[in-house]
């Protein structure tokens, strides 16, 4: 059977990019939900409620031919990327990949939330404006650095699933009035006046139900955006492969964790690799520990990895040999973590950040790619970045005022608890499988910082068994003591 995709009218971005990677009809259903009533308009199930499905009832939703359900963009556009047959995306292992799933977190969690919020009917009018002055912040940040030059695609010289999902944010804001810089322009109308881009649209506007039985050829496969038409593809289809089993054949080949550990806590985990792979930047009071204590878990740090502090105040590189100079001129955003790689891509969103530390990893902190549990870890992914660690940003913020924090403690509050009694509900020692994985790293740091936020984990008991368990594993404490001895140099 082949995977379903259910979609809304905000569904634009994976409609868009499935039907560009020619997936609409032969390897993809998709049938409509009606986004007020949650009534499945279109297929075998119409008539039902789509919550039977989706519990959370959000749109878009990609249930897997295992019956794995996905309920985030991200990991739904990279599951469209892996399976094209006309190409979306670069293929895994590559760094293109990596800039591609940065540019996918940060279009959901710095983005599309926004847009969501400001379209919220019961906002007042202050916590709107807080929003839209936000929303217009980041889209300044795009014109003037992610697509400075008038870049035609946000990465690459091709249409890929990220332009899509910019598309349709861009068409959120051009609906709300706001405007965008001359870089950003050009860009959003060269996608709009694209053909495939205007073909899309009017077959979504006009199709509520598309079947593989019943359609024959929903994209114009000689119109692949490579002449080659090389495919960046990954089939996983009835590849079955458990989180369990994945990490005890990578066990037996590492042979034991003391061999990818460092036998000598005391040695410096920082600087002690010749040819590293990536250097990561970090705080010590930011979600940049998580990709710390992840990429010592998983036996990288010093070896592949190495990794400097920063200054959020200064913004100022605090260790290794770059000590005391002008940390956006490596990061511009000058958020942390970031991965700057050996080819001097950076990579500034958790969502890609641990994923490269995955894939790079000696001991395995999270399932193989092409597998439906690796799809799975990534939808934890973003769904904590996105609807937990983004509001706690917020509240942590400075620029915030009263009536807007108001706002966030009570969408905070609701996202754990939803967290407490769905995600976690069963007293969960791991989030994804049956092994220690990045979501872990992610989730247990940014756990354990709500209470600089004046919440506490104790309404929450299923979060705070999952949070202690985690912090109190032998690997995750020797990292917290190596982040705290590390000499830092002062600017």
């Amino acid at each position: 059977m082949p995977a379903t995709l259910y979609f809304g009218k905000n569904s634009g971005a994976q409609c868009l990019s499935a039907h560009r990677a020619g997936l609409l009809g032969t390897k993809l259903n998709a049938y409509k939900i009606d986004n007020e009533s949650k009534i499945i308009l279109t297929g075998p199930l119409a008539g039902q409620d789509f919550r039977t499905v989706n519990p959370k009832g959000n749109l878009p939703t990609l249930v897997l031919e295992s019956g794995l359900v996905l309920n985030e963009f991200s990991p739904i556009l990279q599951w469209i990327v892996d399976n094209a047959i006309n190409p979306v995306g670069p293929k895994h292992g590559s760094e293109l990949r990596y800039v591609l799933q940065t540019k996918l977190s940060f279009a959901a969690s710095e983005l599309l939330a926004v847009a969501v919020d400001i379209r919220s009917k019961d906002l007042s009018d202050g916590v709107r404006s807080y929003f839209k002055n936000k929303f217009k912040s980041k889209l300044e940040y795009l014109n003037d650095h992610e697509l400075k030059g008038k870049k035609k695609y946000w990465i690459g010289n091709d249409f890929t699933v990220v332009d899509a999902y910019l598309y349709f944010i861009l068409s959120f804001a051009e609906d709300m009035d706001i405007s965008f810089g001359a870089n950003l322009s050009f860009y959003y109308k060269n996608l709009k006046n694209s053909s495939f881009v205007k073909d899309a649209i009017h077959f979504m506007e006009n199709n509520l139900e598309i079947s593989v039985q019943d359609v024959k050829n929903s994209a114009d496969l000689s119109d692949a955006p490579s002449p080659q038409k090389k495919l960046f593809r990954t089939s996983f289809l009835g590849h079955k492969h458990s989180l369990s089993e994945t990490n005890s054949k990578a066990s037996n080949s590492d042979n034991s964790l003391r061999k990818s550990e460092p036998q000598n806590p005391a040695d410096s985990l920082f600087t002690r690799s010749k040819k590293p792979l990536g250097t990561l930047y970090y705080a010590k009071m930011s979600s940049g520990v998580a990709n710390f204590i992840a990429a010592y878990r998983a036996g990288i740090l010093g070896t592949k990895l190495v990794a400097h502090e920063v200054s959020l105040a200064t913004k100022k590189i605090l260790t290794g040999p770059n000590a005391g100079e002008d940390y956006l001129a490596i990061n511009p955003r000058g958020n942390v973590p970031a991965i700057l790689l050996s080819d001097g891509s950076i990579l500034h969103e958790n969502a890609a950040t641990l994923q490269w530390i995955l894939e790079n990893a000696v001991t395995p902190v999270g399932p193989p790619n092409g597998t439906d549990e690796r799809y799975f870890l990534q939808s934890k992914l973003s769904f904590v970045s996105s609807e937990i660690h983004l509001y706690l940003s917020d509240l942590l913020a400075t620029s915030t005022n009263a009536e807007a924090r108001s706002f966030f403690i009570q969408k905070l509050k609701s996202k754990l608890q939803y967290t407490n009694d769905q995600e976690l509900s069963d007293r969960k020692k791991f989030w994804v499988g049956d092994e220690y994985t990045i979501v872990d790293a992610y989730a247990s740091f940014i756990f354990g910082a709500i209470g600089f936020v004046g919440l506490s984990l104790a309404a929450y008991p299923n979060v705070q068994f999952y949070t202690d368990g985690i912090n109190n594993l032998d690997f995750v404490r020797t990292a917290q003591t190596l982040l705290q001895e590390e000499e830092t140099i002062q600017t």
